[in-house]
This record gives C-alpha cells, structure tokens and sequence, in this order.
C-alpha cells in the first residue's frame, strides 16, 4: 500500500460536516500526510503483515454519508445481553455518533459524552497524541473521521458502572473505507471504565479506529475493546495514551 494509491483529497475533506474550526483542524492534518513513513512491508513494524496486499484504491471514502437510523444489529444485542448493568450507553454507526443514553449518574456527576462535529469550540488535547503519529493510517483518520466521541469525565469522579460504547458498520460500509475516533479524558484523581463493541457486516470493508487517552495527574480507567468484525473486514486500529502529570507547588 503507498500513499499514492489513496483517493483523499481536500475536495472529499470538505464534504464533511462539521463547524469552522474541525474543518481548519482538517486541512491542517491533511498536510501531513504526504510526509508521514509509507505502511509498507519494507519497513520494520510492518515487515511480518500484509499491508502490501492491501490497495486503498479498492475502498470508496464513505465519511460523508450520514447514517440512518437503524436498530441495534444483532452482535451488539447479544452483546449487551451478557455484559449486565452500566452508567452510559453510547451508540456510534459508520464513525458517527447517533445516541447517548446516560443514568442519572451520569448526568450528576457533569460527565459529557457528545459530538465534537457539533461543537463550537474545539477542546484542549484533541490531535495531542495522533499528531505524533508517524504512519499513514492514523493520520488518515485524524483528518477524515467525519465525527469525534468526546468523553470528558470531570477531576473527582467515581465511576461505578461503565460507559459502553457500541460502534457499528452498516451495509453502508460495504467496499469504502470508514473512520471512528474516541477522544477520552479523566480529570484528576478520577476512576471510570469505558466499554467499546465494535461490529461489522459480512461484506468486504476496510475499518480505521483510532482512540486517544488523556489522564490528568492520579485518574484511573479502564478501557476495553471487544470486536466482532466480518471475514471480509479490514481494520487498522490505533490507541493512544498519555498520563499528566501535575505538579502541586
């Protein structure tokens, strides 16, 4: 795979939605990306995959394409069958977020879970950590997801029950390729546990999913990813995490 067989462009950039300033954040990130180290088996951290077989000209960019409302696929219904209670449950379909259903837990205790695509202001440590990415696929997904899941848990806070977040590719997915982005910060001294269920169809896609974690000076989280993807799925995931340190003078 090279950089030179992608169809991004600034033009399928500006298709998405979103305020001002995650549009001037967009175009800032696409300037990287001619620059970052090409995935190729020639280069070490890829040498024993089969990124080579893998041709991003077979994918359609589908971030633009807002999903329609749908009911819980099957994999995520049994899912959620066997995981018992929690505080949050967070629904997210091809990348964008479509509902939040929150205890009053939740609500008390000032968490937000929202959409940064619907935000007016940006929020500090969004591209922290991806920017110091240097591979394609991360960068990828921070310019073209078309939405960001922002968990933003206050310093103080115990969480008891854990936020479950259900992300799904529809049929819509079906040969394009398809971003999902978390951004989660704990304040400090914070502790939560955060769930992410990721689903697919059984039909050929390719999947990037990237989650950045920002914890302030002695907050605790637990994160789980569980998949349940199709045969036929590519996916190409990326986690980042950075502990704060504050100093009390």
């Amino acid at each position: 795979m090279t950089l030179q067989e992608s169809r991004f462009s600034s033009e399928e950039l500006e298709s998405l939605d979103g305020p001002a300033w995650l549009l001037s954040y967009r175009k800032d990130v696409l300037d990287r990306l001619s620059s970052v180290t090409p995935a190729t088996e020639s280069v070490e951290d890829w040498r024993y995959s089969r990124i080579d077989q893998l041709d991003l000209a077979d994918y359609g960019v589908m971030g633009a394409l807002a999903p329609k409302a749908s009911e819980l696929g099957e994999r995520a219904r049994d899912f959620l069958a066997g995981i018992g209670d929690y505080s949050a449950l967070v629904r997210v379909v091809d990348g964008h977020l479509v509902g939040v259903e929150s205890s009053d837990e939740v609500a008390d205790q000032e968490i937000v879970i929202t959409s940064l695509a619907k935000r007016a202001e940006s929020v500090a440590g969004l591209g922290e950590l991806l920017g110091e990415v240097d591979e394609p696929f991360g960068v990828m997904n921070d310019a073209f997801s078309p939405d960001i899941l922002f968990i933003d848990i206050p310093p103080r806070v115990y969480l008891e029950r854990p936020i479950v977040v259900i992300s799904e590719l529809s049929s819509a997915a079906t040969n394009n390729l398809s971003f999902a982005r978390t951004l989660i910060h704990l304040g400090a001294t914070s502790e939560a546990s955060v769930v992410v269920f990721q689903s697919s169809v059984e039909t050929k896609l390719l999947h990037i999913p990237t989650t950045e974690i920002l914890l302030d000076d002695g907050a605790h989280l637990r994160f789980d990813g569980i998949q349940h993807l199709g045969e036929r799925t590519w996916q190409l995931g990326y986690q980042a995490n950075r502990e704060r340190r504050i100093l009390h003078l």
